[in-house]
């Protein structure tokens, strides 16, 4: 899309028909892939340097293995003593 000039991009939509527009076509659909994608391009603005925005990478994946994973309300279970703080 970057290659398109906004007035290339207004003569698409003001046709009557479906533009045929040469876009790759990603599985960015799924939840994962779009925080794959968000943490790269986090990395990337952050560091430069390939080694460094790997390493960035691999300790922020590290890390939320380490975090537990709810992803339900059911997954999430409180204990006793943590209800009597509340």
């Amino acid at each position: 899309m970057n290659n398109f000039s906004t007035s290339e991009l207004a003569e698409y939509f003001n046709q009557n028909e479906v533009p045929q527009l040469p876009i790759l076509d990603y599985p960015c659909y799924t939840q994962s892939v779009e925080c794959i994608v968000q943490e790269v391009s986090k990395a990337s603005k952050m560091v430069c340097g390939f080694e460094a925005r790997d390493g960035l990478i691999l300790s922020k994946i590290s890390h939320r293995k380490l975090m537990p994973s709810l992803r339900t309300k059911a997954d999430y279970k409180i204990s006793t003593e943590e209800k009597s703080i509340v």
